[in-house]
């Protein structure tokens, strides 16, 4: 079947893996018209996307990416969210990956400008002074070197070219919400990630075991957040060997429990930047301080550091406490730098 006839048939009918990844192929290679993107992900969206759909997709943007190839990637995480909440809160993901890294996980930070919010990674990355135009190998040097580095994904998805027009004009939700933290060119088999909807929460951990990944926590809390939250239980679905089982984490069981988020909100990334660093200190900001021990230690668990959450936990309040976190940040951001300084 074309790739036209198939976009036809995901207004009254699930398409197979291959079909999804065949239409997606087509798009990211820009034989699809402008219009037949932003019919084909209206129609996706209010059909509802399956989880073969998802792996579809998800294997033709990676086979288009450009690759970040790490060394040794049996132990290498990427932790991130969809986004796509309407809320502007502190970089928790990408404040969890250094604190994560700073205990010894090998990170792939995969993320991008915010869509929605007040600031993405990249946005909060690149008011930290971090070279944000790294080629795949110098990304790769990154992570091997300093045992984190950042895949701005604009640069490694150059396809994604063909479907920003049709997805700004649709202004909603669609696949490619879910798309962004599946897709890691550095080919990341442990991974923490967090959906803007509940309902994602199983298919998106059932997508991830059809990829073949060997250890991923994918959540969303009950008070809205694609985070582990400190005010309210997180509903979690683990994939561990090939095996989903779902669960709460409850804030109050680490007694990090918090009545409300509200000085984690930010205007930009600036503000971003400085709680995240309030958070590094140590210095009795307690709200970042919670969140992100939470966040990192689902980096660590995942990473096969430890197959105790609670103890993925005590690892990562250790490291908040030591200030190693920042030091990490620094590394990173002069590690980045040196690469401006040889061209």
């Amino acid at each position: 079947m074309k790739t036209l006839e198939l976009i036809e048939k995901v207004s009254s009918s699930n398409l197979s893996q291959q079909e999804t990844a065949t239409i997606f192929q087509d798009i990211f290679l820009g034989k699809v018209s402008d219009q037949k993107i932003e019919d084909f992900l209206i129609n996706l969206t209010e059909k509802g996307e399956t989880s073969d759909e998802l792996t579809g997709a998800v294997l033709a943007m990676r086979s288009l990416s450009v690759k970040v190839n790490v060394k040794n990637q049996n132990n290498l995480v990427d932790c991130c969210g969809t986004g796509g909440l309407g809320k502007s809160m502190m970089n928790v993901s990408t404040s969890a990956a250094f604190v994560a890294a700073a205990a010894k996980v090998k990170v792939a930070k995969h993320g991008n400008r915010t869509a929605t919010g007040k600031s993405g990674s990249a946005d909060l990355l690149e008011a930290a002074n971090l070279n944000l135009n790294l080629t795949s190998d110098q990304v790769a040097k990154c992570i091997e070197e300093i045992g984190i580095g950042f895949i701005f994904a604009q640069n490694f998805h150059p396809g994604m070219k063909y479907v920003m027009p049709a997805r700004k004009r649709i202004a909603n939700k669609t696949i490619f919400n879910l798309l962004g933290p599946l897709t890691n060119p550095a080919s990341a088999k442990r991974q923490s990630l967090g959906v803007y909807d509940s309902k994602w929460i199983l298919p998106v951990a059932e997508t991830l075991k059809n990829l073949g990944a060997h250890k991923a926590l994918v959540f969303h809390s009950n008070d809205g957040l694609d985070e582990i939250s400190s005010a309210d239980k997180t509903l979690v679905a683990e994939l561990n060997n090939g095996n989903i089982s779902e669960y709460e984490i409850d804030p109050k069981a680490f007694d990090v429990y918090q009545n409300n988020l509200e000085d984690l909100q930010i205007n930009s990334p600036s503000d971003s930047l400085k709680l995240v660093q309030a958070t590094f200190r140590n210095d009795d900001f307690l709200s970042g301080k919670n969140i992100t021990a939470l966040n990192s230690a689902a980096v660590i668990y995942v990473s096969g550091q430890t197959d105790n959450f609670s103890q993925a936990f005590e690892i990562a309040m250790n490291v908040l406490e030591s200030g190693k976190a920042q030091k990490k940040l620094d590394e990173l951001i002069s590690f980045s730098r040196k690469f401006d300084e040889s061209t």
